[in-house]
Protein backbone atom coordinates (compact mmCIF):
# COMPACT_ATOMS: atom_id res chain seq x y z
CA UNK A 1 0.00 0.00 0.00
CA UNK A 2 2.92 2.31 -0.71
CA UNK A 3 0.65 4.42 -2.95
CA UNK A 4 -1.15 5.64 0.17
CA UNK A 5 1.10 8.05 1.99
CA UNK A 6 -0.01 8.96 5.48
CA UNK A 7 1.08 11.89 7.62
CA UNK A 8 2.99 11.36 10.84
CA UNK A 9 0.51 10.45 13.61
CA UNK A 10 1.59 13.43 15.70
CA UNK A 11 0.46 15.79 12.92
CA UNK A 12 -3.08 14.41 13.26
CA UNK A 13 -3.35 15.62 16.86
CA UNK A 14 -4.52 19.19 17.27
CA UNK A 15 -5.11 21.05 20.52
CA UNK A 16 -8.50 22.58 21.18
CA UNK A 17 -8.11 25.83 23.04
CA UNK A 18 -10.63 27.97 24.85
CA UNK A 19 -10.77 30.30 27.81
CA UNK A 20 -12.89 27.74 29.64
CA UNK A 21 -10.20 25.05 29.25
CA UNK A 22 -7.52 27.49 30.38
CA UNK A 23 -9.49 28.49 33.48
CA UNK A 24 -10.04 24.84 34.39
CA UNK A 25 -6.41 24.01 33.51
CA UNK A 26 -7.59 21.43 31.00
CA UNK A 27 -5.95 20.26 27.81
CA UNK A 28 -8.10 18.77 25.08
CA UNK A 29 -6.67 17.27 21.90
CA UNK A 30 -8.55 16.14 18.81
CA UNK A 31 -7.41 13.26 16.60
CA UNK A 32 -8.07 14.47 13.03
CA UNK A 33 -8.57 11.22 11.12
CA UNK A 34 -10.03 13.27 8.28
CA UNK A 35 -6.45 14.34 7.54
CA UNK A 36 -5.17 10.79 6.88
CA UNK A 37 -5.65 10.99 3.11
CA UNK A 38 -7.66 13.34 0.85
CA UNK A 39 -9.75 10.50 -0.67
CA UNK A 40 -9.43 7.51 1.67
CA UNK A 41 -9.72 9.17 5.05
CA UNK A 42 -10.78 8.76 8.62
CA UNK A 43 -12.37 5.74 10.16
CA UNK A 44 -13.38 4.50 6.70
CA UNK A 45 -9.72 3.88 5.88
CA UNK A 46 -9.15 2.21 9.26
CA UNK A 47 -12.13 -0.10 8.69
CA UNK A 48 -11.13 -0.82 5.09
CA UNK A 49 -7.53 -1.61 5.98
CA UNK A 50 -8.71 -4.37 8.33
CA UNK A 51 -10.21 -6.22 5.37
CA UNK A 52 -7.28 -6.06 2.97
CA UNK A 53 -4.89 -9.01 2.91
CA UNK A 54 -1.26 -8.09 2.31
CA UNK A 55 -0.54 -7.94 -1.41
CA UNK A 56 -4.19 -8.27 -2.48
CA UNK A 57 -4.77 -6.84 -5.97
CA UNK A 58 -7.85 -8.58 -7.42
CA UNK A 59 -10.39 -5.88 -6.68
CA UNK A 60 -13.24 -5.21 -4.28
CA UNK A 61 -17.01 -5.59 -4.37
CA UNK A 62 -18.93 -3.78 -1.64
CA UNK A 63 -22.35 -2.35 -0.86
CA UNK A 64 -23.78 0.95 0.27
CA UNK A 65 -26.19 3.75 -0.36
CA UNK A 66 -25.87 6.48 -2.98
CA UNK A 67 -23.99 8.76 -0.54
CA UNK A 68 -21.93 6.04 1.19
CA UNK A 69 -18.57 7.19 2.55
CA UNK A 70 -17.55 3.53 2.77
CA UNK A 71 -18.19 2.97 -0.94
CA UNK A 72 -16.35 6.20 -1.74
CA UNK A 73 -13.29 5.17 0.30
CA UNK A 74 -13.22 1.65 -1.19
CA UNK A 75 -13.56 3.04 -4.74
CA UNK A 76 -10.79 5.57 -4.13
CA UNK A 77 -8.55 2.84 -2.72
CA UNK A 78 -9.12 0.61 -5.77
CA UNK A 79 -8.55 3.53 -8.12
CA UNK A 80 -5.25 4.40 -6.44
CA UNK A 81 -4.19 0.73 -6.41
CA UNK A 82 -5.22 0.11 -10.03
CA UNK A 83 -7.71 -2.59 -9.00
CA UNK A 84 -11.22 -3.24 -10.28
CA UNK A 85 -14.12 -2.06 -8.15
CA UNK A 86 -17.83 -2.90 -8.12
CA UNK A 87 -20.35 -1.07 -5.94
CA UNK A 88 -23.79 -2.51 -5.19
CA UNK A 89 -25.88 0.60 -4.57
CA UNK A 90 -29.26 0.53 -2.83
CA UNK A 91 -30.95 3.10 -5.07
CA UNK A 92 -33.05 3.52 -8.17
CA UNK A 93 -31.39 2.86 -11.53
CA UNK A 94 -29.12 5.64 -12.83
CA UNK A 95 -29.36 7.78 -9.69
CA UNK A 96 -26.63 10.43 -9.58
CA UNK A 97 -24.79 11.78 -6.56
CA UNK A 98 -21.35 13.33 -6.14
CA UNK A 99 -20.13 10.06 -4.59
CA UNK A 100 -21.44 7.95 -7.46
CA UNK A 101 -19.93 10.40 -9.96
CA UNK A 102 -16.53 9.86 -8.29
CA UNK A 103 -16.91 6.07 -8.42
CA UNK A 104 -17.76 6.29 -12.11
CA UNK A 105 -14.87 8.71 -12.82
CA UNK A 106 -12.46 6.31 -11.11
CA UNK A 107 -13.58 3.45 -13.38
CA UNK A 108 -15.71 1.64 -10.81
CA UNK A 109 -18.74 -0.35 -11.87
CA UNK A 110 -22.00 0.69 -10.23
CA UNK A 111 -24.74 -1.93 -9.90
CA UNK A 112 -28.05 -0.48 -8.76
CA UNK A 113 -30.19 -2.81 -6.66
CA UNK A 114 -33.63 -2.51 -5.13
CA UNK A 115 -34.03 -3.21 -1.42
CA UNK A 116 -34.65 -6.96 -1.88
CA UNK A 117 -31.72 -7.52 -4.25
CA UNK A 118 -29.44 -5.33 -2.13
CA UNK A 119 -30.17 -7.48 0.95
CA UNK A 120 -29.18 -10.69 -0.89
CA UNK A 121 -25.60 -10.82 0.43
CA UNK A 122 -25.10 -14.37 -0.83
CA UNK A 123 -25.58 -13.18 -4.42
CA UNK A 124 -22.93 -10.47 -4.05
CA UNK A 125 -20.54 -12.79 -2.23
CA UNK A 126 -20.93 -15.31 -5.07
CA UNK A 127 -20.25 -12.56 -7.64
CA UNK A 128 -17.07 -11.61 -5.78
CA UNK A 129 -15.92 -15.24 -5.63
CA UNK A 130 -16.65 -15.75 -9.34
CA UNK A 131 -14.49 -12.73 -10.22
CA UNK A 132 -11.79 -13.53 -7.63
CA UNK A 133 -12.57 -10.26 -5.86
CA UNK A 134 -12.81 -9.42 -2.17
CA UNK A 135 -16.37 -8.93 -0.89
CA UNK A 136 -16.74 -6.37 1.90
CA UNK A 137 -20.20 -5.93 3.47
CA UNK A 138 -21.99 -2.62 3.85
CA UNK A 139 -19.89 -0.13 5.77
CA UNK A 140 -17.00 -2.56 6.17
CA UNK A 141 -18.78 -4.16 9.12
CA UNK A 142 -17.81 -7.50 10.59
CA UNK A 143 -14.03 -7.56 10.30
CA UNK A 144 -11.57 -6.90 13.09
CA UNK A 145 -9.97 -3.54 12.43
CA UNK A 146 -6.21 -3.17 12.57
CA UNK A 147 -4.27 0.05 12.60
CA UNK A 148 -3.24 1.14 9.12
CA UNK A 149 0.33 0.19 8.38
CA UNK A 150 0.58 -2.32 11.23
CA UNK A 151 0.49 -6.08 10.77
CA UNK A 152 -2.52 -7.97 12.09
CA UNK A 153 -2.17 -9.05 15.68
CA UNK A 154 -0.04 -6.11 16.78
Amino acid sequence: MAFLQFPAPSSLLQPLKSEYFQKKELELWMLRLDLLHPLVSGNKWLKLSGWLPEGFDKGIITQGGPWSNHVHAAAAYCHLAGMPFKAIINARENMRTAMLDDVHAWGGEIIFANRTAFANREKWQEMAATHGMLWIPTGGDGQAVRCAGRPRGQ
